[in-house]
């Protein structure tokens, strides 16, 4: 999927919050703003061993991103038998 899109149109897709990705990761349990807050933080989430209170917000942000994969791959897969 990836290969299929400009750099821009990847960047425009990573800046943005999907809010059916963010609903799912809140019914797991998470708060919405914590879950923002896990998102916002980045590659700064792999230095948790540095700081290890930010070690409550990778579950989060590792939720989200497979939710948003998952998301994204079920919306392609819906255009393609579009065209079936």
């Amino acid at each position: 999927m990836y290969l299929n899109i400009s750099a821009t149109e990847l960047i425009a897709m990573n800046m943005s919050i999907d809010a059916e990705a963010l609903d799912l990761v809140s019914k797991l349990g998470y708060e919405k703003r914590e879950i923002l807050k896990a998102i916002e933080m980045g590659p700064d989430l792999l230095t948790c061993s540095e700081f290890p209170d930010r070690a409550v917000y990778r579950p989060m942000a590792v939720a989200y991103h497979l939710n948003l994969d998952n998301l994204r791959k079920f919306d392609q897969r819906k255009s393609w038998t579009r065209f079936i």
